[in-house]
């Protein structure tokens, strides 16, 4: 039981800390969720699937910059 415990408290602080979905320290810079690429995949698992970075709105993201001024 102790190790059972012990694993989903160590999972906690890894999803905490290492998933773009939770934002602990708000106020960084830049969140989380917003330093993912758009051909990253955040999943676990993933079949078939290819991302690919949308030129459009690459540019458009350029153009507006952060939305932190």
């Amino acid at each position: 039981m102790g190790c059972a415990l012990t694993g989903a408290a160590a999972f906690s602080f890894y999803a905490a800390y290492t998933k773009p979905d939770v934002v602990i320290n708000k106020s960084a810079e830049i969140p989380p969720f917003e330093r993912i690429k758009p051909d990253q995949s955040v999943k676990l698992f993933q079949f078939n699937q290819k991302y690919e970075p949308i030129p459009e709105l690459e540019a458009l993201k350029k153009e507006i910059g952060s939305y932190k001024a």
